[in-house]
């Protein structure tokens, strides 16, 4: 007879309308589950209700569950609990980062500080660069909503220093009235940012003034959809709380067929952006994602194969996260990433080269080609650095017509080559708009550690000024042309 596993789950049920979704995850697991003895028991509280979560742990003491998930509020207040429960053998499983200093097994969850640099890159396209922004964050005393706005902050901080917050309303308590006070007190604002589920409250605002400005928020909710669809939201940072539910319970029965640490304690799960032009696509209770959806739902009675699946899902939607969705070249958080990594594997006197590469003048493209020549300028750019790279280097697209090739345990002479190589390619190139043939360059600036420095900040700072260089040389050399010819 197969043995029974018994998994509790306590998250809230209220408001219906955002955590539907995660329920919908965990009994579509249940159901998947059921082969292999797997029984769930839902608790469920009124919103993010601490005290009820407190008294629901502590009278599961009492029981005898092979692992409990729960997505806590408040997560200091519910450590000792959740250590009572790990030191009776009983696996805690945590939504996003919550309780980090706790005993749990692992958590599962979206990274929101990576949402809140995401929400901030679409802010910053969508307002140009600059204009007011008016936050409407949550409640800063819950980790993971803090966590999302300090990404805000810090995008825009990055890449839209124009942009400048004027107004913020902290919490969830009477947001109508607030974001309708707040509008009419800040005449102006181009901008809004919704940290919370509760977009569909400041886009019925928007609406109310009649101000269709740049407004990005989160989760994809049957409340919010309409506004989207009709333009008052401009775009989703979707958590996949569908996901989230469903592979907590995964990793919650994983958690019983093992003493082993897990391999990694966070299951990351991709966000997901919604905009004006997909909204009709999204389905309430089903993921964004269908080749993930597919693999988790072809699961077998073995958990290896399961498991095995899951990895391949997670590496496909990583990729796509890491990856420069016009060029197909890294982007730049994977780059900081293969960067730190580099660094942390350097030893002894060995080389670590970066080439910054620039385009000279790539607005005047957009301006006379349009847009569209453009982008296949920037292609044509990352397929020649491809061509010329060698395997174990890292070639990266770090945001407008900017891009690195990072070179391991290469000195500046090979580095210097490569460059030679990357500009040689560039003479041959060319790509023909209509009737011209509209060729390009490129300003490469090269550093190398150690010679021109030893942190990573400041090898990029070496890279950028030795780039910039070059495009000084080739300015001079124009303008002597230029004079030379008069």
């Amino acid at each position: 007879m197969r043995k029974v596993v018994n998994i509790a789950v306590i998250a809230p049920g209220d408001p219906a309308e955002f955590f539907d979704l995660l329920w919908e995850g965990v009994w579509s697991a249940t159901f998947e589950l059921s082969s292999l003895g797997v029984q769930v028991e839902a608790f469920k509280t009124g919103g993010h209700d601490i005290d009820a979560q407190k008294r629901i742990l502590a009278n599961l003491l009492e029981s005898r569950y092979s692992a409990i998930a729960i997505i806590p509020s408040h997560a200091s207040a519910l450590n000792t609990l959740i250590d009572r429960h790990t030191r009776r053998g009983t696996r805690v499983i945590t939504f996003n980062a919550d309780a980090p200093k706790s005993l749990r097994y692992s958590y599962v969850g979206a990274d929101a500080k990576q949402g809140g640099a995401l929400a901030g890159e679409l802010l910053a396209k969508l307002m140009s660069g600059q204009g007011k922004l008016a936050s409407f964050p949550g409640l800063m005393d819950t980790q993971h909503l803090a966590d999302r706005y300090d990404g805000l902050c810090e995008e825009i901080r990055r890449s839209a220093p124009g942009v400048k917050q004027i107004a913020c309303h902290w919490g969830l308590d009477d947001l109508d009235r607030a974001a309708d006070d707040l509008l009419a007190r800040h005449p102006g604002i181009n901008g809004v940012y919704v940290g919370c589920s509760r977009v569909f409250h400041v886009a019925a605002a928007l609406e109310r003034a009649n101000l269709q400005i740049p407004c990005v928020g989160f989760n994809n909710t049957d409340a919010v959809r309409p506004y989207l669809q009709r333009g008052w939201v401009s775009a989703l940072v979707d958590e996949s709380t569908y996901q989230q539910g469903y592979i907590a319970l995964q990793r919650a029965y994983e958690a019983t067929l093992s003493t082993a640490p897990p391999a990694s304690r966070w299951v990351r799960i991709p966000s997901a952006v919604i905009l004006k032009s997909n909204a009709a696509d999204s389905i309430p209770g089903e993921s964004l994602n269908e080749a993930f959806e597919l693999l988790i739902r072809q699961r077998t009675s073995k958990l290896r194969s399961y498991q095995e699946q899951l990895e391949d899902a997670n590496a496909k939607l990583l990729r796509l996260a890491e990856t420069d969705a016009l060029t197909g070249l890294s982007n730049r958080r994977k780059f900081e990433e293969i960067m730190d990594m580099q660094l942390k594997r350097r030893r002894g006197g060995s080389h670590l080269s970066l080439l910054m590469v620039d385009l000279d003048a790539f607005k005047a493209y957009n301006d006379s080609y349009g847009h569209h020549v453009g982008d296949e300028v920037l292609r044509m750019v990352g397929r020649i650095l491809e061509n010329c790279a060698r395997a174990t280097d890292f070639c990266a697209r770090l945001g407008g017509d900017e891009f690195c090739v990072l070179l391991p345990d290469t000195g500046r002479d090979t580095a210097i080559e490569m460059k030679s190589r990357i500009l040689d390619s560039v003479r041959q190139a060319s790509i023909a708009p209509q009737t011209l043939n509209l060729q390009f360059r490129l300003s490469v600036g090269v550093a190398t550690i150690p010679q021109d420095a030893s942190t990573a900040e400041d090898l990029i700072v070496a890279a950028d000024r030795a780039m910039y260089a070059e495009k000084r040389k080739l300015r001079e050399r124009v303008e002597a042309h230029a004079c030379a010819a008069t």
